[in-house]
């Protein structure tokens, strides 16, 4: 089954040659050809992946700033490897988009993410399962109602390798402030340095709706084999 294309709007996937040509520091995005800079010279690898060293590089897409995450529904996923001899009982920010959202591999291996607002954490949540270590790992998360017919509360799933593993409801918003653009991926912003990703990323994809069960299942299956999961 092909990836799934509804609803797409940002997705990155360095084995892909319009994505990234093999050499070079920038990465461009397929969905809005938005283009991606190279800070700190994480590495290539011709599997399709880039690696991260968890001291200081990282990928930036200054010009990828949706206005606020918190008044449409969205999905967000990544497949990452994460490399437990420099990650290992550490922050490591898979997703930094400024303010609105962050992603973490956290100490005990979960995934944790921060929905902000204003540069104030408003909600902070973590899936049931343990992303292990040195092999690939599917990771998402969607944005939905919660089905209770509330307009200013949503239900957020997490997903890991195809299957739901975890939700939680917030009725927070979650918007981004303008002392920090972009989208970052190994690091939450360029100018921290505390919380660097140590391992590889694969293809990353953000959609502006909710991705079902079954699609998050989709994604996952048609890419699994690459990876060796």
């Amino acid at each position: 089954l092909p990836i799934v294309s509804d609803g797409l709007v940002f997705c990155v996937d360095a084995k892909d040659k319009h994505s990234y040509p093999g050499s070079g520091t920038v990465i461009t995005d397929l969905t809005n050809n938005i283009s991606g800079d190279f800070i700190n010279e994480p590495t290539f690898y011709s599997d399709g992946f880039i690696s991260f060293d968890g001291s200081n590089d990282h990928l930036k897409f200054s010009s990828f700033n949706p206005d606020c995450w918190g008044t449409t529904f969205w999905t967000v996923e990544v497949w990452f490897r994460t490399d437990s001899t420099i990650n290992d009982g550490s922050f490591g920010c898979l997703f930094g988009n400024g303010n609105p959202f962050q992603m973490y591999q956290v100490a005990n291996d979960k995934i944790q993410t921060y929905l902000v607002n204003g540069g104030f954490f408003v909600n902070a949540q973590t899936n049931n399962t343990a992303a292990l270590d040195d092999v690939w790992n599917h990771y998402c998360m969607t944005r939905t109602d919660d089905g209770l017919g509330n307009s200013n509360s949503s239900t957020y799933v997490h997903y890991l390798n195809g299957a739901a593993d975890g939700t939680f409801t917030s009725n927070s918003s979650v918007c981004r402030t303008s002392d920090e653009q972009g989208l970052h991926m190994g690091n939450v912003w360029s100018t921290n340095t505390n919380f660097c990703y140590g391992g590889d990323i694969g293809p990353a994809r953000i959609y502006d709706r909710s991705l079902t069960a079954t699609e998050v299942s989709q994604n996952f299956n048609a890419q699994r084999g690459r990876f060796g999961v």
